[in-house]
């Protein structure tokens, strides 16, 4: 029976499902969640490796470890010069000297082999090195020229007056004994001078393995000559 838009049920079967109780219910069923969309992609720079965006004429290596000039091949040419006469040297002296006196023999080979180990490691480090990369700034766009006005920064520096030069390539101002080195395209902390021979600019961070390259190859030079008249 209806009564005022309800209906009603006077003998239900155990086992039959109970019906609504309203003409307008109906049952609901549950609606499937749509899924999560995936977070938009974005390209953002900050999980990136700095050496993979460098600005620069530099080759890098070992996962941005390992930095060079843009050739290699002067510091190849360098190794070669330091390996060739290495093997013609032992075969000249310590290989005939070793029938006379093994006792020398092994004692100049030693000493010498430790030398040519120190160039090579001495000829790599500085090769391989960061010689004080001045980052650029990002805050300055490479299109936007730079008036002459504020070409210098004038600054005291240990209670001395200097001037800031600013680096249109780099948009910086470079430290005192800063310079920019147009082989790599980057500014360099303390920069010397940019070497051929081990294909990377002489700064700040490399400059004691030049020196110690430069002092190990003299002693090797002179080891030689001298082993080599001795016998």
């Amino acid at each position: 029976r209806v009564h005022g838009g309800l209906l009603s049920c006077s003998s239900m079967s155990p086992n039959r499902p109970p019906q609504p109780t309203s003409l307008r219910q109906r049952p609901v069923t549950p609606r499937a969640r749509p899924h999560p969309r995936a977070p938009a992609k974005t390209h953002d720079l900050s999980n990136r490796a700095v050496y993979k965006y460098f600005s620069s004429r530099n080759l890098f290596c070992c996962s941005g470890a390992c930095i060079s000039g843009p050739s290699r091949g002067g510091m190849s040419a360098t190794l070669t010069l330091i390996l060739i006469p290495t093997v013609l040297y032992l075969a000249a002296v310590p290989y005939p000297l070793f029938t006379i006196s093994p006792a020398a023999s092994v004692v100049i080979t030693a000493v010498f082999l430790w030398a040519v180990a120190a160039c090579v490691v001495l000829l790599l480090l500085t090769s391989c090195t960061d010689p004080g990369i001045i980052p650029r700034s990002p805050r300055v766009p490479p299109d936007v020229k730079v008036p002459k006005s504020i070409a210098t920064l004038p600054v005291a520096i240990r209670q001395s007056s200097t001037e800031l030069k600013f680096c249109t390539t780099c948009r910086i101002y470079r430290p005192p004994r800063a310079s920019h080195c147009s082989e790599c395209d980057n500014c360099v902390l303390h920069f010397d001078h940019h070497c051929p021979w081990v294909s990377n600019c002489v700064g700040e961070r490399n400059h004691k393995f030049f020196l110690g390259l430069l002092l190990m190859a003299e002693f090797c030079a002179a080891y030689m000559v001298a082993t080599v008249v001795g016998t």
